[in-house]
């Protein structure tokens, strides 16, 4: 039977984890040296850290999905996106999607990039789903149970001229000002993107509103 005094420490971490927490080791990839659209290659960029940290999670590499070592993830993903695959899915939603079959905007469609982490992913045990439903709270729960990166969409134009943008969800902060913690593809947008080191930044929820809502693909694992 656990002591009074290890009761009050197992309420204090408990308290602690639900104040702050963040996934430790998910990689920030920069989107500027893609091959492919550097200057507006966040979400494919974004997709690619949460799905390196997935592979890296159970022993993997990004061969392990089709994407050959000289080649970098977020490229690979770029490409699958405009693959026939990805048509196909298209062509198969039209109601939802509408007719993407030639366009380049394909790339920034969340139920796309949903598809296409799924479609790699699904075989090794994981899962994305595209959300718009869930409070801040909800999503913090998310993360501190499931454990695993997602991607969340912002607009930055505000502190900088970045507007619609995507970053990789890796934690948040509950306390004082509620914040999302974040890999940034970009930089950091607090300083306008003169900063280009991106990693587990700390942002406002403010920058994620966009629509009164929250708009985020979350991962988790499934059997």
């Amino acid at each position: 039977m656990k002591s009074a005094v290890d009761e009050i420490i197992d309420n204090a971490i408990n308290i602690a984890s639900e104040q702050a927490f963040q996934i430790e080791g998910v990689p920030p990839f920069p989107q500027d040296d893609n091959r492919y659209a550097p200057l507006s290659a966040c979400f494919n960029t974004s997709n690619a850290m949460c799905i390196q940290y997935c592979l890296t999670l159970i022993g993997k590499s990004k061969e392990d999905i089709g994407c050959s070592s000289d080649m970098q993830l977020e490229d690979y993903i770029f490409e699958f996106i405009n693959g026939s695959e990805t048509t196909e899915y298209i062509k198969n939603h039209t109601s939802t999607l509408g007719n993407l079959i030639n366009s380049p905007k394909r790339r920034i469609y969340y139920d796309i990039e949903c598809f296409v982490f799924n479609y790699l992913m699904n075989p090794l045990g994981f899962k994305a789903v595209f959300k718009t439903d869930l409070t801040y709270e909800e999503i913090c729960s998310w993360l501190l149970y499931k454990k695993l990166p997602g991607i969340i969409g912002g607009n930055f134009k505000s502190v900088s001229s970045v507007e619609g943008h995507m970053n990789c969800l890796v934690g948040y902060n509950k306390v004082g000002l509620k914040e999302f913690i974040v890999n940034d593809p970009y930089g950091n947008a607090l300083s306008g993107y003169t900063d280009k080191n991106g990693s587990y930044k700390h942002y406002g929820t403010r920058f994620y509103l966009e629509y009164n809502c929250y708009r985020v693909i979350l991962l988790e694992k499934v059997v």
